[in-house]
This record gives structure tokens, C-alpha cells and sequence, in this order.
């Protein structure tokens, strides 16, 4: 015999209730409207119950819970007996008040849209929750039927599109610096031609120890760091490759310590605590941003009491993985760079993001949050490590390692080679009729025999007339008329084996590798300095 279903029991119990109250004039004829009425209410509550939004009915105007679906218990934490021993101050205190005065049962909704409060759970935490309520009668009472929306992944999800849509925001700021420095940097450059270029001029004709020879090469030095700023900045912005060198750390920390000194308020002791002499194999220019954005943040933090500022240089020898040092870590000689300050320090609920591009803890027009983000970027791609220790009110110190290495003669680095000359002919073209003239005059001064012209349509009307009177042609990129690049070409077609060196402040035209692949056999970024000038014309002539 077949088990009866549950509909089925609780269709003869309803039937048995019926009938035991002597409703005698019910016929059975009824008895299958009312097992189809039971089932649509049992479908009904299925459907209910199989929600995953909380339904609550709530008795107006005191507030008792009189009903709920499943899905109550479940995102409550309270049993179905605790519920209905609740009132809706226990679970939704703002929407409590909200329901004040409003018993009437018309099915209106209590207010137009939905409202956004927060669930009490019984654990005491608090659940946000989207509410949309009605009145109604209910059992002959009039009543308040609550449904409750967990957005808890909603609310997630738009806190992370406003973090990506402030990250792309800073990144379209970021486009425009990069695009900014490009449009600027073939006229920057050819004014730093000018500044280092007279100035290297300047420093060979004074007296060693005079004040005015001092001058200059500060003057110099400035270009320099110019230079390398501009070549950084476009660097960034095409995300292109840095050249890699042996660095002594002890310089790059000596050099950032004499620019901040010059920098930071008097509030700030800074100590040096340099113990090593290593060299790193890294991008000079890189290693001088990392540490300057290392004490930089250092400084801001420090910027309101005042405090100590330590810079350490140490040598490591970095233990294997298996030891507490970063994992990314090999065995081997180290060079420790650490960055210590006394100042407020970092929360600990920050520390994790500390190196997120577009964090920051600073207020608004204080920071970008790029600058720790680019600088465990270089460390990185540079095969070291960074990393942050902090407590709040009692400072924060940054520790770098980085690989160390053993040039076969470090006294050789420190020693400059002799600047290569020679006797050769070389055409100089510039549009710039200043830079033209001093360049003339740079190779002049290692023996060369330099033509200068600032038109590149009268260079090449010269070449054209006598193509053999020159052993090598030096020309700027952007330039009217005939441009550096068409120049070459007309160049390379009279003479194929001509030795041909193109120089500019920047171009999106051209590259290293296409101005090779036309016959060029050099192609540099201005400023160029006296040395890298002499070396790349001295190997170009000798084949290189």
C-alpha cells in the first residue's frame, strides 16, 4: 500500500478539524477544492521557503514577528522559537522606527524604492541588508510584510569598482604625465645639450681649484640629474628597459643624503650608518628613486613632531629559503639597505596593501600612492626583496636587499678611462644652430675635424657634392625640411657603408632597433654627455 504524502496528511487532519467541528454541511463534494486549495498554499510556502531573501511578518504597531520563511533563521542566527519571541527593534532597529505610524493597511509601500539598513544577527554582527516593506491584513491583524536582501557581495563589489575606477583615474593621470613628458622632452633635452654640454666646456677651461670651476660643476651636476629625471620619467611611461651597471650603494646613499639634508626641515635629525662598500648590478638612476621615495615617505611622516631619519648600508649574506628571510631570497652575498624612521607608523591593517599601486595613507593631494608601488617594482626587477616592519606612534623602518657583486677590480670603476679622440671628419646636423656649434666644438676638442649645419636641407645639398669628404655623420631626429631619419636614408643611398649616428630628445617615429635596421649604426638620447659622446663616435668609427 502506498505511504501517504505529506499533503496528503495534511489534507485528512484539515478535513478531520472540519468535520470535528460539526460542520456537518460540508459535503465531500467540497473535500477535493480543498485538498487543491492546500496545495497551492503548500506550493505557495515552498516557493517562499526556497527563497534566499528574508521574509518577515511583523504585527503593527507592536512589532512582534507573527510569521517568516526559512531563509529568516538562516541569515538570523536565531531559532524559529527565539524569532517568535522577537520584535522588529530586535533584528532592524532603523527600520522599527521607520515603521512607526505606519498601520494603515492600504498596500502602500512604506517608502518609494527600497531602504538600506542593516540586520542584527545573533552572533552581533550586523548584516547589510536591502528592506522593501507593505502593509497589509494579515490573519485579521494589520501587519508589516518585511523582505530582507542580503548585499553584502553587492556592497563588495561596488566598493571595488570605485577602487578601480579611482585606480584608472591615477592611471589616466599617469597617461597624461607620460604623453606630457613626451611632448616636452625633445625641446627639454636639447636645452639640457646645451647646459651640460657648455658647462663640461666650462669646467676644462678653469683652474682646478678655483670657486668658479666649482660653480660649474655643480652646474653640471644639476644637468646631469636633469637628465636622468627626464629619462626616468620617459622611461615610465613606455615601460621600457633600464641599462644595468655596476652601482656602489655607498654613493647613492652619501648623494641622497646631501639632496635631502638640503630638502627636509631642521625638525629632522638625519643619521647615515653606512658599513658596506658593495656594488649592486642596477639602473643608477633607479636605485637613486627607490631610496629617495623610501625617505621621502619617512619624511612625511615625521612631518608634524619631527624625528630621526637613520639610512643603513650593510652587507648580508642572505640564509637559505628554508630560514626566516623572504622566500624569493637565494643564498648568497646581499647588500641590506634600510630606510628608519621615529614617526607615527604604519597601522597594521595597512601593512598588507602598503605596496599596492594607488594606496596611500595621505590626504588628498599629498600622494598618488605610486611611489612605494614603483619602488618594489624596481627592487623586484632588480632580483631583490623589500620589505616593511611598523608600529603605530613608534616609527617604521623599510629594509632592501639586493644582490651583490664582485667586479674583478672595483678601483677600476672608480677610475674613468681616458675620453677617446681621433683625427677623423665628421658632419654635424642640428636644426638647433646652438647645439649644432657645440658639439662641433666637444669633438673639436678630441682632434676631430667637424663641419656643423643647422639646416638638414643644406647638409644634405653638401653631402650630395661631396660624399667621400666625410668619415662619419652626426644628425638630430626631429628637425623641418628633411627630417634626421629621411636625412640618413638619402645619406646611406649615396654612401652604404657611411657610419651614420642619430640623436633625439624623443620620438614615438623611431627606435634603436628600426634605426639599426635602416643602416644606422648608432642611435642615442640627448643630453648627450662629453664621455658618451666620445665613446660612441670612437666605437662606430672603429666598427663597433
Amino acid at each position: 500500500m502506498k505511504k501517504p504524502s505529506e499533503l496528503d496528511r495534511r489534507y485528512a487532519l484539515t478535513r478531520d478539524r472540519i468535520i470535528g467541528l460539526g460542520e456537518r454541511s460540508v459535503r465531500k463534494s467540497y473535500y477535493p477544492q480543498l485538498r487543491q486549495r492546500l496545495l497551492e498554499l503548500e506550493r505557495f510556502r515552498y516557493l517562499l521557503d526556497r527563497t534566499h531573501d528574508l521574509i518577515l511578518v511583523v504585527r503593527l504597531p507592536a512589532g512582534d514577528v507573527t510569521d517568516f520563511n526559512q531563509s529568516a533563521p538562516r541569515l538570523t542566527g536565531f531559532s524559529a522559537e527565539e524569532l517568535m519571541a522577537l520584535k522588529v527593534e530586535d533584528l532592524m532597529p532603523e527600520l522599527s522606527r521607520r515603521l512607526a505610524g505606519h498601520a494603515r493597511p492600504d498596500g502602500e509601500p512604506l517608502a518609494a524604492g527600497a531602504l538600506t539598513t542593516h540586520l542584527r544577527r545573533r552572533d552581533a554582527s550586523r548584516l547589510p541588508v536591502e528592506v522593501t516593506v507593505e502593509t497589509a491584513l494579515w490573519n485579521g491583524s494589520v501587519c508589516a510584510i518585511i523582505v530582507a536582501r542580503d548585499i553584502t557581495d553587492r556592497l563588495q563589489a561596488e566598493t571595488e569598482m570605485k577602487i578601480l575606477e579611482k585606480q584608472l583615474r591615477q592611471a589616466q593621470k599617469m597617461e597624461a604625465v607620460g604623453t606630457l613628458a613626451g611632448g616636452i622632452a625633445h625641446d627639454f633635452n636639447n636645452i639640457l645639450s646645451a647646459v651640460i654640454g657648455f658647462a663640461e666646456m666650462a669646467v676644462e677651461e678653469t683652474l682646478p681649484d678655483s670657486s668658479l670651476r666649482h660653480s660649474m660643476q655643480q652646474v653640471l651636476k644639476a644637468g646631469l640629474r636633469a637628465k636622468n629625471l627626464v629619462k626616468q620619467i620617459l622611461a615610465f611611461s613606455r615601460q621600457s628597459e633600464q641599462a644595468l651597471h655596476p652601482v656602489q650603494m655607498r654613493k647613492v646613499v652619501q648623494e641622497a643624503g646631501e639632496l635631502l639634508r638640503a630638502s627636509l626641515p631642521s625638525t629632522i635629525e638625519i643619521r647615515r650608518e653606512i658599513r658596506s662598500n658593495a656594488f649592486v648590478l642596477a639602473d643608477p638612476t633607479q636605485m637613486h628613486q627607490v631610496l629617495m621615495n623610501l625617505c621621502t615617505n619617512a619624511a612625511h611622516a615625521m612631518r608634524t613632531r619631527g624625528g630621526t631619519l637613520t639610512i643603513g648600508l650593510e652587507d648580508l649574506d642572505a640564509p637559505p629559503p628554508a630560514a626566516d628571510a623572504p622566500m624569493e631570497l637565494l643564498p648568497g652575498a646581499y647588500v641590506s639597505l634600510t630606510v628608519s624612521d621615529t614617526g607615527v607608523g604604519i597601522p597594521g591593517a595597512f601593512l598588507e596593501r602598503i605596496f599596492d599601486p594607488f594606496f596611500t595613507t595621505k590626504g588628498v593631494g599629498e600622494g598618488t600612492g605610486m611611489g612605494l608601488s614603483v619602488a618594489h617594482g624596481i627592487v623586484k626587477s632588480h632580483g631583490g626583496t623589500i620589505d616593511v616592519t611598523s608600529r603605530e606612534g613608534q616609527g617604521s623602518t623599510f629594509t632592501v636587499l639586493l644582490p651583490a657583486i664582485s667586479p674583478s677590480d672595483e678601483g677600476a670603476l672608480n677610475r674613468p678611462a681616458a675620453v677617446p679622440g681621433g683625427t677623423e671628419r665628421i658632419l654635424v646636423v642640428d636644426d638647433e644652430a646652438m647645439l649644432a656649434q657645440m658639439t662641433a666644438q666637444l669633438l673639436e676638442r678630441l682632434g676631430y675635424r667637424v663641419t656643423a649645419e643647422s639646416s638638414s636641407p643644406r647638409a644634405l645639398e653638401r653631402f650630395r657634392r661631396a660624399p667621400h669628404e666625410f668619415d662619419l655623420v652626426i644628425t638630430d631626429m626631429t628637425m623641418p625640411g628633411v627630417t634626421g631619419k629621411e636625412l640618413a636614408l638619402e645619406i646611406l643611398a649615396l654612401r652604404p657603408q657611411l657610419p651614420v649616428i642619430l640623436c633625439t630628445g624623443f620620438s614615438e617615429i623611431i627606435d634603436e632597433a628600426s634605426a639599426r635596421a635602416m643602416g644606422i649604426r648608432a642611435f642615442t638620447m640627448k643630453p648627450i654627455v662629453l664621455r658618451e659622446l666620445a665613446e660612441t663616435v670612437r666605437r662606430v668609427l672603429d666598427g663597433g
